[in-house]
């Protein structure tokens, strides 16, 4: 559905500005464009949670269109570990295998760099609010919750009739 793919893609747009902190963190009273750009940016959080509901939108709409088809999870989970997995393993390697035994990186994350396994793991959204997060990979925890979407949603939808899975999501959320 390409018109929902350039949602999405505004979503990410409004998402890059805010989590940058562009113009969110300048003192005093903004007036004119800078006042109507940075309340623009404010709203950009929105853009998570609308990239979430689209990103579920579409892949409810695959996974129910490919139910009880031969190889459902293996076909499902060998096109998301090709997406995510090669770069996001890579972006981990370089940072906690090269780059931290060389010192190579800010003290904040070099300090922080214990809690690491939570990002292997992919569990980081339940850690960084607990204090187990780590500097620089805050940001992570969109992947994490979104692995583990990947995890139980194709369950539910094979196990449930279609007609439920509407409620279950609204009930997920509440």
């Amino acid at each position: 559905m390409p018109a929902l793919d350039g949602i999405r893609g505004l979503a990410i747009l409004l998402v890059i500005p805010h989590d940058a902190g562009l113009l969110l963190d300048l003192p005093g009273p903004m007036h004119g464009a800078a006042y109507v750009v940075r309340e623009f940016i404010q709203v950009g959080r929105a853009g998570v949670q609308l990239f979430f509901v689209l990103s579920g939108f579409l892949i409810t709409g695959g996974l129910l269109d490919s139910r009880g088809a031969p190889g459902y999870f293996a076909a499902l989970y060998a096109r998301r570990a090709l997406r995510i997995l090669p770069l996001y393993f890579a972006v981990l390697s370089l940072t906690f295998l090269v780059l931290a035994p060389r010192q190579a990186l800010p003290h904040e994350l070099l300090a922080s760099q214990r809690h690491q396994i939570w990002l292997w793991t992919f569990l980081s959204n339940w850690m960084d609010p607990a204090g187990g997060g780590v500097s620089g990979f805050t940001h992570f925890w969109s992947l994490a919750v979104e692995e583990q979407f990947y995890l139980l949603w194709p369950l539910a939808v094979l196990r449930l009739a279609p007609e439920r899975l509407p409620a279950l999501a609204l009930q997920s959320v509440s």
